[in-house]
C-alpha cells in the first residue's frame, strides 16, 4: 500500500478489467484498491483472489455477450476480506428489461450499434463516479483511523453508498432498480432488487 498522501488505484472496464486484476499479482507493489467496471472474464474459483479492497459495478443479466456472473459480481467474490484486505463493493444494476448495461461506462458504447449503450447510461456514469469517490474517501478514512477498527477492520459503510445511490435518484427524478453489497453481504441466488429505496 501507499502512503497517506498518495493512493494508487488499479481497474478497468471489461476485458481490461480482467487484465489489471490478474496484473496485480505481477506487480512490485501493492495497490491501495481495485475499480472493476464489469470486469470480464473472471472466475472466483480459479482466478487468485485480491486481497486489496474492491469496488465492482456490474448487472443483473448478461448483455454484449458478457456474462454476468463472470464479470463485476465474480471479482465481489474473488475479493478475499478474510486476509485484511479492507472490504469490497458490488453495485448490480438491473437490466432485465432492455439487456443492455455493459457498455453504458463508455461514452458511445462499445462497438457502435453491435452494443450500444442503455437510456441509463448517463445516470449510470455519474453514479460510478460518485460511487468511486466514496470508496476512495473509505480508503483515506482508514488511514485516518475513522473507520476500519470501528468496522471489524473494514473500510466502508454501506450506509454511505445507500446515500450515494438515493441522492443520484433523486436528482436526476429517475428510478434505478439496483442491489447494493457491502463487505461480508453474499450474494442470494435470487436478487430482489429496491428501486429508489434501500432497506438493509
Amino acid at each position: 500500500g501507499s502512503s497517506l498522501t498518495d493512493k494508487i488505484l488499479i481497474g478497468g472496464h471489461s476485458a481490461s478489467g480482467q487484465a489489471a486484476w490478474n496484473s496485480v499479482s505481477q506487480l512490485e507493489f501493492v495497490p491501495d484498491g481495485f475499480i472493476g467496471l464489469d470486469p470480464f472474464r473472471l472466475d472466483p474459483s480459479t482466478d487468485t483472489p485480491l486481497t486489496i479492497p474492491t469496488f465492482n459495478w456490474g448487472f443483473k443479466q448478461t448483455s454484449c455477450q458478457v456474462t454476468a456472473s463472470q464479470a463485476a459480481k465474480a471479482a465481489y467474490q474473488a475479493t478475499d476480506i478474510t486476509a485484511g484486505g479492507g472490504g469490497r463493493v458490488l453495485i448490480q444494476s438491473d437490466n432485465t428489461e432492455d439487456g443492455l448495461g455493459h457498455c453504458d461506462f463508455a461514452d458511445n458504447g462499445c462497438f457502435g450499434p453491435v452494443c450500444g449503450t442503455s437510456d441509463r447510461a448517463e445516470w449510470t456514469r455519474t453514479t460510478v463516479g460518485n460511487g468511486i469517490a466514496k470508496f476512495i474517501d473509505g480508503l483515506y478514512n482508514a488511514n485516518d483511523g475513522n473507520s476500519g477498527s470501528a468496522n471489524n477492520g473494514l473500510f466502508f459503510r454501506k450506509e454511505d453508498f445507500q446515500t450515494v445511490l438515493q441522492s443520484q435518484d433523486s436528482e436526476n427524478g429517475q428510478q434505478n432498480q439496483v442491489n447494493l453489497y457491502v463487505n461480508e453481504d453474499t450474494l442470494q441466488r435470487r436478487t430482489r432488487y429496491l428501486r429508489g429505496r434501500f432497506h438493509h
